[in-house]
C-alpha cells in the first residue's frame, strides 16, 4: 500500500506560536481569514510594491489565490495573527524534496518597524526544519527593499546570488550532530 502525499497544508497544520510571551502565531491561511483588512492592505502601494503586481486585486483575485494554496502539495500561506487579527502572510512555494521558496508580505503597516518580519522569518524556518525534509530555503528580495533584506539577514539567511533586480537569499537546514 502507497503512501499517500501529505499537502502542505497538513503537513503545516495547527497554531505556532512566535513565542510564549506574545499573541503572535502562524497559521495556514484559508479563504475564511479574507478580510476587508486584508484586501486592503495587500493593495496598499506601498505593500504592494515588492509583491509583484502592478494593480489592486480584486477579492475574487485573493480568494483564488488563497485557495489554489489550500490543498496543494507545493505551496501554503501561513497568516501572521496578533492579538487575533490577520497582519500578514508567510508563503511557502515551489517545495521540492531539495529546496523550498519563501516570500514575507506583512500588509498592516502597524505592525513595520517593530521587528516582526525578522520574528516571522525565524518561526517560518524552524517551522520548514521541522515539518519537511528539504535542505534550503530561498527566497527573492527586491533590491530596494532595504527593510526586508535586513529582515532576511537578521533571521539567519545569506545572500546567494545576486540578480538584476535583487537578491536570492538563502538558508540551509542546521547540521545537528558531528560529520566522522
Amino acid at each position: 500500500m502507497g503512501q499517500e502525499l501529505l499537502s502542505l497544508t497538513e503537513k503545516m497544520s495547527g497554531r505556532h506560536p512566535l513565542s510564549d510571551a506574545e499573541a503572535a502565531y502562524l497559521s495556514p491561511l484559508y479563504r475564511r481569514d479574507i478580510s476587508s483588512n486584508y484586501v486592503d492592505g495587500i493593495n496598499d502601494p506601498e505593500v504592494r510594491a515588492f509583491l509583484g503586481h502592478d494593480r489592486n486585486l480584486t477579492v475574487e483575485e485573493i480568494q483564488d489565490f488563497v485557495v489554489a494554496h489550500e490543498n496543494s502539495e507545493h505551496q501554503i500561506l501561513l497568516g501572521f495573527f496578533l492579538n487575533g487579527v490577520h497582519r500578514g502572510n508567510i508563503r511557502l512555494h515551489d517545495c521540492s524534496e531539495a529546496s523550498i521558496w519563501l516570500g514575507i508580505a506583512l500588509f498592516d503597516k502597524a505592525v513595520w518597524n517593530k521587528g516582526w518580519a525578522t520574528k516571522l522569518l525565524k518561526s517560518a524556518l524552524k517551522l520548514v526544519w521541522a515539518r519537511l525534509s528539504v535542505k534550503t530555503v530561498y527566497a527573492g528580495v527586491d533590491s530596494l527593499n532595504v527593510a526586508s533584506s535586513k529582515a532576511f539577514h537578521k533571521a539567519g539567511f545569506f545572500i546567494d546570488k545576486q540578480t538584476a533586480s535583487g537578491f536570492v537569499f538563502a538558508s540551509h537546514r542546521p547540521s545537528i550532530g558531528c560529520v566522522q
